[in-house]
């Protein structure tokens, strides 16, 4: 299953997969996110209601970045399968993204659930929109702040 997800996020837009593990009423929702480097996740929180948020990569290297209220990155957490550090766990309030280092990344999320797309999450007003123009160098400028 991996395998064909990482074939196909090489030729979708948005350069990623959401791969589903649950159902939408779960307590706890579960699923494995296949992404590119190239793939911008904009920052966001969960507040309505408040929800824990875990990551933990089971193929390839992330950067996880938690921010404070104006945008500066507060921490960044690199991730892989066999560490040292392996699991990244964002409490809300924070504001939070993370990005892929490695081609063909898989990474496990969990929240709570359960899911409503319309109270998911709020994106953050200082970080570019998804496929704005600005997004492709903010994507840049984390790429740089979690390889350094």
């Amino acid at each position: 299953m991996l395998e064909e997800a990482f074939v196909r996020t090489r030729s979708l837009p948005r350069r990623r997969e959401m791969i589903v593990l649950n159902q939408p009423e779960d307590v706890v929702q579960r699923m494995v996110n296949v992404v590119q480097p190239d793939s911008y996740l904009r920052p966001h929180r969960h507040t309505t209601p408040q929800k824990f948020e875990v990551f933990t990569p089971i193929r390839g290297t992330i950067a996880v970045f938690v921010f404070d209220n104006d945008g500066e990155i507060s921490r960044c957490s690199v991730l892989r399968p066999r560490g040292p550090e392996i699991v990244a766990d964002v409490l809300p309030p924070a504001w939070h993204t993370y990005i892929a280092i490695e081609p063909d990344t898989a990474v496990f999320e969990a929240k709570q659930g359960p899911y409503d797309p319309s109270a998911d999450k709020e994106f953050a007003p200082w970080a570019p929109e998804e496929n704005s123009p600005e997004s492709a160098e903010y994507l840049e400028l984390l790429r740089s702040y979690a390889v350094q």
